[in-house]
C-alpha cells in the first residue's frame, strides 16, 4: 500500500517530501521518537515502536514550522506515509550505526553542540543557558539530546559515505539515454466495474461472519475524560505576588551594573558629497565663517542639505569616520572625510558622556531579570508542592488552592479518543496545546495527574485523567450498514479482479489476441507513445488516466504483439495492454549526454542511499500498520 501511495504523490506534496528525505535530522524538537508507550504502534522497527501520537505530534510540529505544509497536505495519505517512512529510515540507520560500532565521544558531541547556531550568543560563542532553556522547551534532557545527536551523527556518516561523488561512464550514459527515450504504443483494454456483472446480496450470516472476523474494525475506541490546567510564567508571578526584595535587587544591580552602562554617544549631523573637491570647497566656506546650516543649502551638497544622523555610538559608525567624529568637541565641525558612502563633513551637536544609570532608574529591568532567572526555580517548587499535595490524596482543586493557585480554571476535555473523536463520532477542533494535553493524557492511568509540562508555546500545563471508558466492540445492529458497505466493496473489488484477470489470461493465451478481442466483443483504445517514465495516458478517450508503474514496466518487457497482465489503477479499474509498436530512441547528441551526466551525478548517490535502506529493511524487522496509519488522520 505504501509503495502505491508514493507513486501517487504529485505536485506540492511530492515537492515537500523531497525536502524531508531525512526528516527528523532537519527538525528540532521531535524528541525521542522510539519510546514505545501504551498506544498501538503504527510501525515497529526491530521491536522499537512508533505510535500514532508520536507520528501526529511530528506532523503537527512540521505544520507549525513550514507554511507549505497546510492542513490538506498534513492529512494527505501519501504525505503521512512518507513521514512515517522517513522515521523508519532514521531508526534503520541508527541501528546500523550501532552494528558498525560508530561512536562519538562526549567531547566530540560537546564540540558539535557548541558550534550549533541555535545555541550561540548574539556576539558569538556558546550560550549554555540558552542551550538548557531550548532543551526544556522541547522536552529534552541534556542526556537525551546528546543521545539523539549521537544517533544522528552515526546515521549521517553512513549517508555521507554512500553519497561520494560518482562519475558515470560514457557507455552508461548512452544506455540510459536509449532506455529513457524508447517509446512504445499499445492497445489498451479498460476493465470497469460494470464489466464484473451484478453482485449477489449478502445474508445476515455473511455480514455477521465479516463482523466477527474483522471485529477490530468495529471497535468503539477507548475514550478518556481529562481535567486540564494551563498557565504561563507571568500568571504564576502575578497570582503568587512573587517579587524580589530590595536586598536581592540591589545585589543583582551590583552584579549586573556593567550591563546597564551606557557608552559615550554623539548627536551628529552631516553633509554628504559626491567628490572630495566639492567637500573641500564647502569646508573652505565653513572655515571662512559660513554656518553649517547655511552651507547645507549649497547645491554641491547631496540629499538636499544637511542630514541629522541623531545619537550614535562608536560601533554604529563606519570604521573610516569613527575616530573623526569622536575626536570632535561639542559644536565642532570636521574636515572632509571619506567613507564607502562618499565624502562627509560632520557636525557634533551634542556630546553625551558615558554613564551608569543609578539603581532607581533600572529597578524595573532588574525585577524582570530576577523573574527570568528564577522562573524555572519557582515553577519547579510549585510543581513539587502540587505533586506532594496530590500524593497525599488532596483533590486537584484543593491542591491548587494550597499552593496559591486557586484562581486558575480547571478545564474539561473529553470524553475523547486518542485520535480526537467524540462519542457521536465527530471531532472537535483542538489547538496545539490541547493536542499536547491529549497525547499526555493517554499516557496516564485513571485518576493520575501528570507533572507540570511545557507546551510548544512556552505555557505550563498539567493533565488529570478523571475517567477512562475502555474500548469495546460496537453492537452488530449499530454497524450493520457499515459492514454491508464493506462487504459489497470487497465483493465488487474481488469480482472486478477476477474478471480482469480472466480477460488478461484469455488474451495472453490466445494465438491471436486480435481474434480473441473480436470474439469477445472487447473494444480497445490506443495508448499513444509512452516512455518508461510515463504514468499517465496523454491522448484519446483515456487521456489523463493514471497508470501504475507495474503496468508500464511490463509493457517495456514484452515482445511486439504480446499482452500484459491485469493491473489495478488508482481509479479502481484494471488495465490490460497489447503491445503494438516499439520506437527506439534516436541517437544521443553531445548535449543530451552532458545533461544526463549532470543528472546522474546527482541521482546515483541518492540511489545508493535508497539501496542501502532497502537492504536494511531486509536485515531488520520492519512492520507497518497501514490501517492504523490512515485511520488516525482525525488527530491532525
Amino acid at each position: 500500500m505504501l509503495s502505491s501511495l508514493r507513486s501517487m504523490s504529485q505536485g506540492i506534496v511530492a515537492k515537500i517530501l523531497l525536502v524531508f528525505l531525512m526528516l527528523s535530522f532537519a527538525v528540532w524538537g521531535i524528541g525521542d521518537i522510539f519510546q514505545g508507550g501504551s498506544q498501538s504502534a503504527v510501525a515497529t522497527v526491530e521491536g522499537n515502536k512508533i505510535t500514532v501520537s508520536e507520528l501526529n505530534a511530528l506532523i503537527s510540529r512540521l505544520e507549525q514550522n513550514y507554511p507549505e505544509i497546510t492542513a490538506d497536505v498534513a492529512t494527505d495519505p501519501a504525505f503521512r506515509a512518507e513521514v512515517l517512512n522517513n522515521l523508519i529510515n532514521d531508526e534503520l540507520l541508527r541501528l546500523e550505526g550501532e552494528a558498525l560500532g560508530l561512536s562519538f565521544s562526549q567531547d566530540a558531541l560537546a564540540k558539535v553542540t557548541a558550534r550549533n547556531p541555535m545555541f550561540q550568543k548574539a556576539g558569538g560563542g556558546f550560550d549554555r543557558n540558552l542551550f538548557l532553556l531550548t532543551l526544556q522547551q522541547n522536552n529534552h534532557t541534556e542526556q537525551s539530546y546528546l543521545a539523539r545527536m549521537r544517533n544522528e551523527l552515526a546515521a549521517s556518516m553512513i549517508q555521507d559515505t554512500l553519497k561520494l561523488s560518482i562519475a558515470p561512464p560514457q557507455d552508461m550514459l548512452t544506455l540510459y539515454h536509449q532506455i529513457r527515450n524508447e517509446r512504445r504504443e499499445a492497445r489498451l483494454v479498460l476493465v470497469q466495474q460494470a464489466d464484473a456483472g451484478a453482485i449477489p446480496q449478502p445474508s445476515d450470516d455473511d455480514l455477521k461472519t465479516l463482523y466477527e472476523r474483522n471485529g477490530e474494525q468495529y471497535m468503539e475506541p477507548e475514550r478518556r475524560s481529562l481535567r486540564t490546567v494551563q498557565f504561563d510564567a507571568a500568571k504564576i508571578w502575578d497570582l503568587l505576588d512573587l517579587k524580589a526584595d530590595e536586598e536581592a535587587l540591589r545585589s543583582l544591580y551590583e552584579e549586573r551594573k556593567e550591563e546597564f552602562a551606557e557608552e559615550e554617544k554623539r548627536d551628529i549631523s552631516q553633509l554628504v558629497f559626491s567628490s572630495e573637491d566639492k567637500a573641500r570647497e564647502i569646508a573652505a566656506l565653513i572655515s571662512e565663517g559660513t554656518s553649517f546650516h547655511d552651507a547645507a543649502k549649497d547645491k554641491r551638497v547631496l540629499n538636499g542639505g544637511s542630514t541629522s544622523v541623531g545619537e550614535v555610538t562608536r560601533v554604529s559608525l563606519p570604521d573610516e569616520v569613527v575616530d573623526t567624529v569622536f575626536s570632535l568637541p561639542e559644536k565642532g565641525i570636521s574636515a572632509p572625510v571619506e567613507s564607502s558612502f562618499g565624502w562627509h563633513i560632520f557636525a557634533v551637536n551634542k556630546v553625551i558622556e558615558p554613564r551608569t544609570p543609578p539603581y532607581e532608574e533600572v529597578q524595573g529591568k532588574l525585577q524582570e531579570t530576577y523573574r527570568a532567572e528564577h522562573t524555572e526555580e519557582k515553577i519547579n517548587e510549585l510543581g513539587n508542592a502540587l505533586e506532594d499535595a496530590l500524593a497525599a490524596g488532596t483533590t486537584l482543586e484543593d491542591a491548587l488552592q494550597q499552593v496559591g493557585l486557586g484562581e486558575l480554571d480547571i478545564q474539561q476535555l473529553g470524553p475523547i479518543s486518542a485520535t480526537n473523536t467524540l462519542p457521536d463520532g465527530s471531532t472537535r477542533t483542538l489547538d496545539k496545546t490541547q493536542q499536547e494535553m491529549l497525547q499526555l493524557g493517554f499516557g496516564l492511568n485513571e485518576g493520575q495527574t501528570s507533572n507540570l509540562a511545557l507546551t510548544s508555546e512556552n505555557d505550563y500545563y498539567l493533565v488529570q485523567v478523571s475517567a477512562i471508558t475502555p474500548a469495546e466492540l460496537k453492537p452488530f445492529a449499530s454497524v450493520r450498514s457499515e459492514i454491508y458497505q464493506s462487504y459489497m466493496e470487497a465483493a465488487r473489488a474481488s469480482a472486478l479482479k477476477k474478471k480482469a484477470e480472466a480477460v488478461a489470461k484469455r488474451l495472453g493465451e490466445a494465438e491471436s489476441p486480435d481474434a480473441a478481442l473480436k470474439a469477445d466483443g472487447i473494444n480497445t483504445v490506443s495508448s499513444g507513445k509512452l516512455t518508461r517514465m510515463d504514468d499517465t495516458i496523454n491522448q484519446g478517450p483515456l487521456k489523463n488516466k493514471i497508470l501504475t508503474g507495474g503496468f508500464t514496466t511490463e509493457l517495456f518487457r514484452l515482445k511486439k504483439g504480446r499482452v500484459t497482465g491485469a493491473y489495478p489503477l488508482p481509479s479502481g479499474e484494471y488495465m490490460i495492454g497489447i503491445l503494438d509498436a516499439i520506437h527506439p530512441a534516436q541517437a544521443a547528441t553531445d548535449k543530451d549526454l552532458s545533461s544526463l551526466r549532470t543528472e546522474l551525478e546527482i541521482m546515483l548517490p541518492e540511489e545508493f542511499v535508497q539501496l542501502m535502506l532497502a537492504y536494511l529493511r531486509t536485515k531488520y524487522d520492519v512492520s507497518i500498520n497501514d490501517k492504523l496509519l490512515f485511520e488516525s488522520q482525525s488527530a491532525e
